[in-house]
């Protein structure tokens, strides 16, 4: 093999050592390789001698291969060499393995340095958390026995509704990160020494809040001056109010520097200078001064000085809080040390390790000056492959064992995404600086692909040169990062042209069919498009569909359009990649299928949620208990039940009042006598057997029995990868085996069991893999992806927002900075982030950005040939072209959060400049109807109705009656063109304007948040229908009724703690209380969030009722609303509501032969009802 230079010297070098620097597709693996083979034929060093860390068992194994191959050809041409066939044979036993795998064998042979059992085991997920548990229990036990104070102090401050597990959560927290240092509670206590600060002003922590600001003031500068040279282009009277704004910016940036106190005083009286007035009749472009106003009214002033006036906390007051919580945090501390070694005790007794304890005990030994001098006698080479995700503790380990020269690390910066596991990327930053210049030390730098095409690398080194770069990602994209060519056979094809076509009408974007990129936006056209020459007409609503199907159906037809045109496209040359694919596995899944198209989905918990294993799941759920809906219809629509959805339907419509489908299903069963009810008769008395044979059958043999004698395992081995979906089937099997070693071994405890996996994500179980030779679209996480590549990679949902939701803890960690705790005055009833807070979480979403921009990285650089980026827009097309065109990033790359933003931002000059990079990327809108199914494949469900009604034994009145209650009129035209399906909501929501002049804001310091969340008004509304829902109205409540009932609801995870928050239990309390509630309590019946789906307009309408109930033979209905309003204001209010409780009416009058006689609105904030 020919190498590059670079490759050359990595592999050749000795005596030093040596940091490799490899960009993705790169080669490092075959020149970490290389340079093994070379050491053991050339110098004569035994693989054993040497130790090779690898990030995952699979590589381990991959490097084993890689090795034995070599060393079999070299072999083929020096049969006679014995020092190579002993090499071969000490593979196996060679020291090439994971971190945790090599720290088991060191504890293992050395276990009488540390005087603990050699037959120690790893605990799995399920009994490690048990110890915790039980750990933690004690240790509060005996201290709320023994009343000690500073523990109760924490519970006051940290816990919530006498619900504990806020404070042991954070124990948790805060022990799991300290795992990551050498010392762990060493450095914890060092961190709370941190609030012990003689001068606030001198503080780390101060130091990190004015950079900060100036950061702030310095994008507003930029902003500031695109508006006053807009203004000389346009001619427009606006500089000098301009140049005020930034003259008193300037002024504010120099107080910054001399006192914070006398900057806060300033920026909260800053004035705002009026923009002079400019008639129409004036010779400017109109459209060119509302542009200007734009910027000043929104990103100078709201979100440029107004956001500066936020800092409105004195150093006083910071200092004060710094020192009241100096011993909060060293309570704390000393909780995490009493837990940890409570928790090791416990671990110690069971002779159990987990994989943090691994690593400890292994520094334990090398402390031992012998053991680690042995190592280092031991291993002539160390290679640390994935350098970039390893750790302090990891790093300490082979510094242990290390000598002066036999380093090999190997890793690319770019590509460390796992913070959420620990991993410090600065390691190995740090590093490489001092590589630089370290005489004893070299870094190399492998920055040629031998991946991708020209396109593809070009893209790349488009996007991250001007994304990635020191400030924001960590990391500067220079000519040491770019991407490179391999070979001169690729010619730059990234040119760049002026297109005066294109110019003339303004941003038509031409279409390149071998450009190597193509980013596409998802939009719904609202209006005529006045960067098009097109009408828009029919429009589509998409907030009425759900962005995971539409992204599944567009990801479809791109895939079905690639593999119909293209003759050399196979399914296994599609790769499809999402940032995390929770909520994505069945929809994929039932899209795909509908299409035809072969799918893997190789996810943590896929094979749980795949249809042949989740559909057996429910099939053993029923067995244990019939009564659960979902769970039975899902069994009697497939191959197991064998009902369709006509026998359903006529079941569901003999008793269209019962709340739930069992009940009907068994009354169906007693009460008629015809061919459906036998079926029905016959599917219960198969699962009453089952249910029998479970009680005395070992559960894996019972499982293995019913797959059998159903003969569901035959069927699903009929259909599409049948073997793989057999496989899968399996591990239910296996789960079951590992169970049964518990003392619980009921189904009922195993499905516990296979629901705890599911919520807790406390297994690591994937479907079972697929060879390269398997004609399957892979479905998979970006992190998942990494170190693999694929002809075409299709990355989805660009426009889904960074996960930051770990900002709302009460206490944040970090590497630098320490710990981050919000300050909470118990007495006053709010809290508000301390100094350290501020400085932690300035590093946290800094952080989370940078590893952001490092996971775009990895996902673009896995394509070998093409990347199609989809995105969905919620902004119109048009707007967001003149949005990029009028600076769509004002405050610059510290205000993205999203992919589809980076992307943007990276291309932004090209639209500005009506440029293209005419054969690297198309940038293309489509639009919703290009991707919902045609005219042709749309079932007409009026035909589907009336084919049913043939097949219901029921008389012509009866379906008459039917008919006028559940047909739906289609007689419009144009009905294709409507949007398929919508909510009573969405049409109530058109009518009500997006701002109330209602709504009350809350008033107080922008740092003072009293009950603080981050929650939508319509997240909150939602929530409290939630709680509403499981309210028994005839029962008498009290206050602490409601309470018991939401921490039951937390337990149970029907909710969150955070989520229990914004519950306003007096709210609901009062409602129960008042006459209507009242009125509720002594009704016939009552219906509480009830489904329908209605048709109006010729649209199908789907809804849900808050609640009616029956009283005096007629229907009452009542819709209960969490707006804020005045009392005063509410018949006004309510208004807008009418035409969506309308809706709600009509639905019912259809579905019941009882009128609804009133209707109402309870508006809980106020507590105060109309009738509508």
């Amino acid at each position: 093999m020919k190498w590059s230079i670079n490759q050359q010297d990595a592999i050749n070098t000795r005596g030093k050592n040596i940091l490799v620097s490899a960009a993705a597709g790169s080669g490092k693996t075959a020149v970490l390789t290389q340079r093994i083979v070379d050491i053991i034929i050339k110098e004569k060093i035994s693989i054993d001698s040497m130790l090779i860390l690898t990030f995952t068992k699979a590589a381990a194994n991959e490097m084993k291969s890689r090795i034995q191959s070599r060393l079999y050809k070299y072999l083929q041409e020096n049969s006679k060499d014995i020092h190579i066939k002993n090499q071969i044979g000490l593979i196996g036993q060679a020291n090439i393995s994971t971190m945790h795998a090599f720290c088991v064998g060191l504890l293992r042979e050395n276990f009488e340095v540390l005087d603990i059992d050699p037959n120690f085991t790893l605990g799995n997920n399920s009994v490690i958390s048990i110890l915790k548990d039980e750990a933690i229990q004690e240790i509060f036990e005996e201290k709320y026995e023994s009343q000690d104070e500073d523990f109760l102090n924490l519970v006051n401050i940290y816990s919530k509704r006498n619900d504990d597990s806020y404070l042991i959560n954070i124990v948790y927290q805060i022990y799991t990160f300290i795992q990551s240092k050498k010392e762990p509670i060493k450095w914890l206590y060092e961190q709370a020494e941190k609030y012990n600060i003689k001068n606030i002003n001198d503080s780390e922590y101060m130091s990190v809040m004015k950079k900060d600001i100036r950061l702030n003031i310095e994008s507003l500068k930029s902003i500031i001056q695109n508006a006053i040279d807009l203004c000389k282009n346009a001619n427009l009277k606006y500089e000098e109010t301009l140049i005020q704004d930034m003259e008193n910016l300037i002024y504010l940036e120099q107080i910054l520097q001399k006192d914070y106190d006398l900057f806060i005083k300033e920026v909260s009286q800053l004035k705002y200078p009026k923009l002079k007035s400019i008639r129409k009749t004036e010779d400017v472009d109109m459209s060119e001064v509302e542009k200007v106003k734009n910027i000043r009214d929104y990103h100078i002033k709201k979100y440029g000085f107004e956001e500066l006036k936020k800092h409105n906390i004195t150093t006083s007051i910071y200092a004060k809080q710094m020192k009241d919580y100096y011993p909060v945090i060293l309570s704390l501390c000393k909780l995490v040390e009493e837990f940890e070694s409570r928790y090791m005790a416990a671990k110690l007794e069971k002779n159990i390790f987990d994989f943090n304890d691994l690593e400890h005990q292994t520094l334990k030994i090398l402390s031992d000056e012998d053991c680690a001098n042995k190592l280092e006698q031991k291993y002539k080479y160390i290679f640390y492959d994935e350098y970039q995700d390893s750790n302090e503790v990891q790093d300490t380990i082979i510094q242990k064992i290390a000598s002066n020269d036999n380093l090999f690390f190997v890793g690319d910066v770019k590509q460390s995404i796992y913070r959420f596991r620990l991993a410090e990327p600065q390691i190995f930053m740090d590093k490489y600086e001092l590589y630089k210049t370290d005489d004893n030390s070299k870094k190399i730098d492998l920055s040629e692909n031998f991946r991708s095409s020209s396109g593809v690398i070009d893209f790349c080194n488009m996007i991250f040169e001007k994304i990635m770069t020191k400030d924001v990602a960590g990391i500067e994209y220079d000519d040491s990062a770019r991407l490179k060519y391999h070979t001169k056979k690729y010619k730059k094809s990234c040119e760049i042209i002026k297109n005066k076509k294109l110019a003339d009408q303004n941003i038509k974007f031409k279409l390149y069919p071998k450009s190597s990129v193509k980013i596409n936006i998802l939009t719904n056209i609202e209006e005529k498009n006045k960067y098009s020459d097109y009408e828009i007409e029919n429009d589509i609503d998409i907030s009425d569909f759900e962005d995971e199907e539409l992204m599944a159906e567009l990801t479809a037809k791109q895939i079905i359009d690639m593999i119909n045109s293209r003759k050399n496209i196979n399914y296994r040359d599609i790769i499809i990649l999402k940032r995390s694919l929770k909520g994505s596995v069945n929809i994929y899944s039932r899209v795909f299928k509908k299409h035809n198209i072969p799918l893997f989905i190789d996810y943590s918990q896929a094979v749980f949620e795949v249809l042949e294993v989740s559909l057996f799941i429910d099939f053993l759920k029923i067995i244990d208990n019939i009564r659960q809906d979902e769970a039975l219809l899902a069994v009697l629509l497939s191959s197991i039940g064998k009902f369709d959805i006509d026998d359903i339907t006529k079941i569901k419509i003999y008793d269209m009042k019962e709340k739930y489908f069992y009940n009907i299903f068994f009354k169906y069963a007693r009460e008629v006598q015809d061919e459906l009810s036998e079926k029905i008769a016959k599917f219960i008395k198969k699962i009453e057997n089952y249910a029998d044979i479970e009680r005395y059958m070992q559960l894996d043999e019972f499982i293995d029995y019913i797959m059998t004698d159903s003969s569901y395992k035959d069927y699903i081995s009929t259909m599409p990868q049948g073997e793989m979906r057999v496989q899968n089937l399996e591990i239910i099997n296996e789960k079951a085996r590992e169970f049964i070693q518990n003392e619980n071994k009921s189904l009922f405890h195993f499905l516990m069991y296979i629901d705890a996996i599911l919520k807790n994500k406390s297994d690591d179980i994937t479907p079972k893999s697929i060879s390269k030779e398997q004609n399957l679209v892979r479905l998979m996480s970006i992190h998942k992806s990494k170190g693999l590549e694929s002809r075409i990679v299709i990355i989805n949902d660009l426009q889904k927002k960074f996960n930051m939701q770990d900002k709302n803890k009460a206490i944040l960690l970090d590497a630098k900075y320490g710990i981050g705790s919000n300050y909470v005055d118990t007495q006053d009833d709010y809290y508000m982030p301390t100094l350290a807070k501020k400085a932690v979480l300035s590093e946290y979403e800094s952080g989370a950005r940078a590893e952001e921009i490092r996971i775009l990285y990895v996902a673009l650089t896995r394509a070998k040939n093409e990347i199609i980026l989809n995105s969905i827009g919620k902004t119109p097309y048009y707007k967001l072209m003149e949005n990029i065109r009028t600076g769509f990033f004002p405050k610059g790359l510290d205000s993205i959060n999203n992919y589809q933003d980076f992307i943007l931002y990276a291309i932004a000059d090209d639209i500005r400049d009506n440029l293209s990079h005419t054969k690297l990327y198309q940038f293309n809108e489509i639009e919703i109807k290009d991707i919902i199914l045609s005219e042709e494949e749309k079932t007409d469900v009026r035909q589907k109705f009336e084919d049913m009604l043939k097949n219901i034994s029921l008389s012509e009145e009866e379906k008459k009656l039917i008919r006028e209650k559940y047909t739906y009129d289609y007689e419009y035209k144009d009905y294709i063109t409507k949007q398929v399906k919508t909510s009573v909501t969405s049409l109530a929501k058109k009518n009500i304007e997006l701002k109330s002049k209602y709504i009350v804001e809350k008033l107080f310091d922008y740092d003072y948040h009293k009950k603080l969340n981050d929650f939508t008004p319509e997240k909150i509304g939602t929530l409290n229908h939630l709680f509403l829902q499981h309210i028994d109205f005839k029962k008498d409540y009290t206050s602490d009724d409601l309470e018991k009932q939401l921490a039951d609801m937390i337990k149970s995870d029907f909710i969150t703690q955070e989520e229990s928050e914004v519950i306003n239990l007096k709210q609901v309390y009062n409602f129960i209380k008042s006459d209507i509630g009242k009125r509720i309590k002594k009704s016939q019946n009552i219906y509480q969030e009830e489904s329908f789906i209605d048709s109006y307009d010729g649209t199908l309408l789907s809804g849900v009722i808050d609640l009616f109930f029956e009283e005096d033979n007629h229907l009452v209905l009542l819709d209960y609303k969490t707006d804020s309003v005045r009392k005063e204001d509410v018949k006004e209010h309510a208004q807008m509501y009418k035409e969506q409780i309308n809706l709600y009416k009509t639905a019912l009058n259809k579905a019941f032969d009882k009128e609804v006689k009133q209707s109402y609105i309870y508006f809980l904030s106020v507590g105060e009802i109309v009738e509508i």
